[in-house]
């Protein structure tokens, strides 16, 4: 196909579209857009037959001006014949200012397709364009635009997000959520049965408790993917109850018995990855700071200090995230996600932002000051979360960098978000260069000196003085 989406829409909703249209052009679709098609001379009906025929997806923004249009509404029929003709997903709806009643009174068909939303910002649905158009043709993917009836769990938690539906919202958390810790006190026996048939057999048993955990944590993604911070703080329950399901599980193997803080990796991750694609990076900032239980009864931590929601029960030091990425092939991770090397990306930069917030917090006391001021490694045992930005090619750590910051003072501004007060910018990147050393030493350490790692001053920031 010459082009990668056709956008169907009616001129009154250019405000909207051409943003759309140029957004979708940046991330490297090819756009039929009739402002970027269409020439002084060209024969108008020509232009947009061939540009409906030779495009694999026709997004149309329906609008409360759509339906009172002709033309538009000539284009739409177009697409549907060959959607109906050839059995495969074609149209992609957006909603622009119209809700379900009165897509539902136009056209019942349209009304049966979930939809992205303008209302929902135009990151979120470029991305949900991106989703769908970066898998092959061949592959069905899951996505918004699925028939209803078809749709999947993380479709099911977008529609009851959309409609802001509080009460079914919270029938679906109970529905969801409410079983994780029962199911993993049956797992027990599995899990110390496996514990002593070695490390293969272990890891196996990890797997199941993660897919009996899987469903519970898809509400989480979701409302951090639709920017819903009510919501996802509503979904956040599961967490608590897994950070302190060890009390329940009574007594046995260490590694069994600590299986719900360890799912506080998969959540954590992929959740803040999620937030990472969509460029939400004050989510991060949110997770890292939850308060969450502590280790004796009636104690209190923030989710930064919680080390093993940082560090994975089953890891391999040569293949950072290892055993997340082999979750993309589970229908609950999939949809988050465009392939499994963009998981891997936003997994990294996630982690780059862990290690940052988690910085911003050491320099709160003086004795964090202190141990950044003298450079001190001794530290390196106490670092919460796995410095993996640290085994990046510099020039991919420069790549994700500007991605996430832009700007020093994109990095700046992330820095100071969790922190009181002004900071001179100086000292700032004193302690980065500090963090920098001590998690230079953290890697070696865990990686035993069998990986090549970047010179601390090989890993720049955006706007980081050199040397010392």
């Amino acid at each position: 196909m010459e082009y990668d989406v056709f956008i169907c829409h009616a001129s009154e909703d250019k405000g909207f579209v051409e943003p759309l249209a140029t957004a979708l052009k940046d991330k490297g679709l090819r756009v039929w857009y009739a402002p970027f098609e269409l020439k002084m001379g060209d024969g108008l009906r020509q232009r947009i037959d061939h540009g409906l025929a030779n495009s694999r997806y026709g997004i149309v923004v329906l609008s409360k001006t759509f339906f009172t249009k002709p033309w538009p509404q000539s284009e739409l029929d177009a697409l549907a014949s060959r959607q109906n003709a050839n059995g495969t997903k074609v149209i992609l709806p957006i909603w622009h200012g119209i809700e379900s009643g009165e897509v539902q009174g136009k056209s019942p068909l349209l009304a049966s397709l979930l939809a992205a939303r303008s209302s929902d910002g135009m990151d979120s649905v470029v991305g949900q364009i991106l989703m769908v158009v970066s898998q092959p043709d061949e592959s069905g993917p899951k996505s918004v635009f699925q028939i209803s009836g078809n749709a999947g769990l993380k479709e099911r938690c977008l529609d009851v997000i959309r409609r802001e539906n509080r009460p079914e919202w919270a029938k679906l958390l109970d529905e969801l959520q409410s079983p994780i810790n029962e199911r993993l006190m049956a797992w027990k026996q599995e899990g110390e049965a496996a514990v002593h048939k070695g490390q293969d057999a272990w890891r196996d048993a990890v797997l199941k408790a993660t897919e009996i955990c899987l469903p519970g944590f898809v509400p989480l993604f979701a409302a951090v993917e639709a920017g819903k911070k009510a919501l996802w703080q509503d979904a956040l329950g599961v967490l608590r109850r897994l950070a302190t399901l060890d009390e329940k599980m009574g007594g046995g193997t260490r590694a069994v018995l600590g299986i719900g803080r360890s799912m506080l990796y998969v959540a954590g991750n992929i959740g803040m990855a999620v937030a990472v694609e969509t460029k939400q990076h004050d989510f991060v900032q949110d997770w890292m700071c939850l308060p969450m239980p502590g280790y004796t009864h009636g104690a209190e931590m923030l989710w930064a200090e919680i080390r093993e929601a940082f560090w994975p029960e089953v890891w391999d030091a040569q293949r950072p995230f290892k055993f997340l990425l082999d979750l993309y092939d589970s229908e609950y991770a999939s949809g988050f996600f465009p392939n499994s090397e963009r998981m891997q990306e936003f997994l990294c930069k996630a982690n780059l932002l862990q290690s940052i917030v988690e910085l911003s917090l050491l320099i709160q006391t003086d004795q964090g000051q202190a141990i950044l001021g003298k450079r001190d490694t001794s530290y390196r045992s106490d670092v919460k979360v796995v410095p993996w930005w640290f085994v990046s090619k510099p020039e991919d750590f420069k790549i994700s960098s500007l991605d996430l910051f832009g700007s020093s003072a994109g990095f700046m501004t992330f820095f100071k978000a969790g922190s009181d007060g002004q900071i001179p910018q100086s000292k700032i990147w004193d302690w980065w260069k500090g963090w920098k050393t001590i998690c230079h030493a953290c890697m070696d350490e865990v990686t035993k000196h069998r990986l090549f790692l970047p010179h601390i001053e090989w890993l720049m920031l955006p706007g980081e003085p050199q040397g010392n």
